[in-house]
């Protein structure tokens, strides 16, 4: 039985990390204007609620805090491959505390650039960091949805095939 599980387990994974030869043409980064970049919600915007932290436009924690009050922001971290999430990354006074993180769960994020302009470092296979005390040396981009289309509209076009 041990067998089989680590059988089972064993091609889980390589179906898992196994991606399509033509892989960099199935996921497409998009292109963004200046004006178009995100940024890790400002230190002042953060409440907290019980255990947990919130901020506006859906940023929230996900695990208990002993920070009191979050008073500094320590960076960014993108994590995914092309498309990821973000988690932006905060601390109080106290020394012996792990840090605010928070993120979104409804959004995607394509990997950030790096520039000289930005403080991202390079992608470290799934992963990428940016360390700074501004919000805006982390910008990144959000990925918009495609617009809802009628569902009866998009049967029909099935329909015509």
């Amino acid at each position: 039985m041990k067998r089989q599980n680590t059988l089972y387990i064993a091609l889980a994974l390589l179906l898992a990390f196994s991606l399509p030869s033509h892989a960099s043409d199935v996921v497409k980064p998009v292109t963004a204007k200046a004006d178009a970049f995100s940024y890790c919600p400002a230190v002042s915007t953060l409440k907290k609620e019980g255990m947990t932290w919130r901020a506006p436009n859906n940023w929230r924690s996900y695990s208990d805090s002993f920070v009191k009050e979050a008073k500094y922001f320590l960076g960014a971290q993108w994590v995914g491959i092309k498309v990821g999430k973000i988690i932006c990354l905060y601390k109080g006074d106290e020394k012996l505390t792990f840090p605010v993180a928070l993120e979104r769960n409804d959004v995607l994020i394509n990997a950030p650039t790096t520039n000289k302009n930005h403080n991202w470092q390079k992608d470290r296979g799934g992963y990428m960091e940016c360390r700074s005390t501004d919000v805006k040396d982390c910008p990144f981009t959000i990925i918009k949805p495609p617009p809802k289309k009628d569902i009866y509209e998009q049967l029909d076009f099935y329909k015509q095939k």
